[in-house]
């Protein structure tokens, strides 16, 4: 018996009866961390076990989510919170497994009135100002316009947030706020200070505002927390010298979404039901190995429970005050 052979012609088997559609790995732009460095973390573990998986350019955390709802057998990359957003919408159709990786919630604004003296001040000010506020957000199908789109659903005081505009991107929305066209620009961005981003936010002089109060830290999703804090780095120190500018926000996880192996309308239920396994047993091993990452990695501090119940507080006690003056 020649043993090559029939190794060779039983992969071939598998790989011919793959069902149709399950050859799409969705990630992001092609020129980002989905697409380039956790995208094919995860298409190597879907290889290991005869899931061929080219990668593809997403449609955006959302738009990746509604591929899925459409074809079940997709599997894409998201962040936890837009996933959160669009499970409400079509509950049941999608699952999600956490990679590991970490996507940061930030605003910056031109107005020290806004931004506080501490961390905790900028945010809590904001949710009392809501309502006068003009906010400046990416495009409308951006993962950072679906997670201001998720705050607003559970948090009542910036659900008033209504002045909102949407620009064509990131950098784009916070030269608004530089040009005084908005009084803040909300984003989400891997907290990689070697990004041009972070450059243009020193290079115009623009204050940060950490992301976070009680309402988003109790939300959850297939069992996960939504949110967790962290202190993370802002600007790049000189040479790599010295301590970084650090800022105390939230931060929700980059997940891998695909469909719900219970769908009646999956092409391949027990096909699914093994891709599912296979991702829920590798959850939270998808983080990049690029030295970028691993740099920014080394950075991050988790912040104590004690430490976040004080950020909370902090919040609070800034709305409030906000709140209180705009009654005298």
């Amino acid at each position: 018996m020649n043993v090559k052979k029939t190794l060779i012609s039983m992969t071939a088997a598998l790989v011919v009866s793959l069902p149709a559609g399950a050859d799409q790995l969705l990630t992001g732009g092609t020129s980002g961390a989905y697409y380039n460095d956790i995208g094919p973390k995860v298409r190597d573990v879907l290889n290991s076990a005869l899931f061929r998986y080219p990668l593809e350019p997403g449609k955006g955390s959302a738009g990746n989510f509604e591929a899925i709802v459409d074809n079940a057998m997709i599997v894409a990359l998201g962040q936890a919170d837009v996933y959160a957003l669009m499970n409400q919408q079509s509950p049941g159709k999608v699952v999600s497994v956490p990679t590991g990786v970490r996507e940061c919630l930030f605003a910056v604004t031109a107005n020290p009135g806004i931004a506080g003296e501490s961390d905790g001040d900028g945010w809590g000010n904001m949710m009392s100002l809501a309502r006068r506020m003009r906010v400046a957000l990416p495009g409308e199908g951006s993962g950072s316009a679906k997670t201001f789109q998720f705050i607003q659903s559970i948090n009542e005081e910036m659900a008033k947030a209504q002045n909102i505009k949407h620009y064509e991107s990131t950098d784009a929305a916070i030269n608004a706020v530089a040009l005084d066209q908005a009084d803040v620009a909300f984003f989400v961005q891997m907290p990689d200070t070697s990004n041009q981003l972070f450059r243009l936010i020193k290079e115009k002089g623009l204050l940060w505002i950490g992301v976070g109060d009680r309402a988003m830290l109790r939300q959850s999703v297939d069992g996960n927390e939504i949110y967790g804090v962290d202190t993370v780095p802002v600007e790049e120190t000189w040479g790599g010298f010295g301590t970084p500018k650090t800022l105390t926000t939230t931060c929700t996880q980059v997940v891998v979404m695909t469909g719900n192996p219970s769908r009646d309308d999956a092409s391949d239920p027990q096909t699914l039901k093994e891709q599912v396994e296979l991702l829920k047993d590798n959850q939270g091993s998808f983080e990049p190995d690029a030295d970028w990452y691993q740099s920014m990695v080394g950075k991050i501090r988790d912040v104590s429970a004690d430490a976040t119940e004080k950020l909370m507080t902090a919040v609070d006690k800034a709305s409030k005050a906000v709140n209180d003056a705009l009654k005298e």
